[in-house]
């Protein structure tokens, strides 16, 4: 079952990192032998939760005092479906590692020359397929010899029969193989299952924060996505602003008579850098430059009181970046 399937991840014992303060990210090497649920028992006890990692110069820190391999706080949750969307009621997993990767989607393989076991791969391998016809619960199995990738594999099915090969039982499992074998089949087939790869930090954290952020002016000219990166590596991200009185601490920041970036940006919907909606406005009343430019950024000038306006995205200034104190 799903559960099975992360308890082969969750029970390999490594050393493991756990996080002291979450707004400043201090890290903690736990120098003992525990599983991954263990660790994060741990953690949660003594610190904050295991490590969670945000930005290029927080991984840094971790490899620098990691002598090899540890838990952090990344996990998923698993999303098992079946293509014809019946229940994930059965399984017969391979004890194969599944390359994960920072795939969103994976795919399921039922394995000939393994008594039909299963495992995932990349939904884009070219391998051939087995679809069924009929009601999910009396499948009828047909072994196709062609080598598609997984998408493609369903497009055949769905057209041609009803769907890619549900597996509910043992029995179907038996008659699932007794297709194969009558076909002289002994490698891997695609079959209807898949999983969508929620990835997630034990500590809960999503990207963005409800902590009260602060602002910081950095007077290096550098084009908006010089500055995003910038910021991204160094702080949280460009600055996002939710109402007047952030307005007001990014204008104290930015000396008179300059502009500097902000992390608004539009294609051809307004975003903010870190992802937030826009819900405050402040445009200021010149004209924007938009032309045939497919993507323009946001600056902000503390001579026009503080209100915005849009630059091309390649103009170098300098910028305002956010962090949580």
């Amino acid at each position: 079952n799903p559960g099975t399937f992360l308890k082969i991840l969750f029970s390999v014992f490594f050393t493991f990192l756990s996080v002291g303060r979450q707004e400043s990210a201090t890290f903690s090497l736990q120098n003992e032998q525990r599983n991954w649920s263990s660790a994060q028992r741990f953690c949660r006890e003594n610190f904050v939760d295991l490590a969670t990692v945000k930005t290029d110069a927080e991984n840094q820190k971790l490899v620098n005092i990691i002598g090899s391999t540890a838990w952090i706080g990344l996990y998923r949750d698993p999303n098992l479906f079946w293509s014809d969307g019946s229940d994930f009621l059965f399984s017969n997993w391979d004890s194969v590692i599944n390359p994960l990767g920072s795939m969103p989607v994976v795919c399921g393989v039922a394995s000939s020359g393994r008594l039909g076991k299963w495992k995932f791969l990349s939904c884009e391998t070219k391998l051939p397929f087995v679809c069924y016809s009929g009601e999910y619960f009396t499948p009828v199995y047909h072994f196709v010899n062609q080598y598609l990738n997984w998408t493609e594999a369903q497009s055949y099915c769905r057209q041609t029969h009803t769907d890619l090969a549900t597996v509910l039982s043992s029995e179907e499992k038996n008659r699932f193989m007794s297709t194969l074998s009558s076909a002289g089949y002994s490698s891997d087939v695609w079959i209807g299952l898949f999983d969508e790869i929620d990835w997630r930090w034990s500590d809960g954290f999503t990207g963005s924060s409800q902590l009260v952020p602060e602002f910081v002016f950095v007077n290096l000219p550098m084009n908006w996505s010089s500055a995003q990166t910038y910021c991204r590596n160094n702080f949280i991200d460009l600055a996002t602003i939710k109402s007047d009185t952030d307005n007001q601490k990014v204008q104290s920041q930015v000396p008179s008579m300059y502009y500097a970036w902000i992390g608004l940006f539009r294609d051809p919907n307004f975003h903010w850098s870190d992802g937030s909606s826009v819900v405050f406005t402040s445009w200021d009343s010149v004209m924007n430059p938009l032309g045939s430019m497919t993507v323009i950024c946001g600056v902000t000038s503390s001579a026009r009181s503080g209100n915005w306006k849009f630059l091309p995205l390649s103009i170098r200034s300098i910028y305002i970046t956010n962090y949580v104190s």
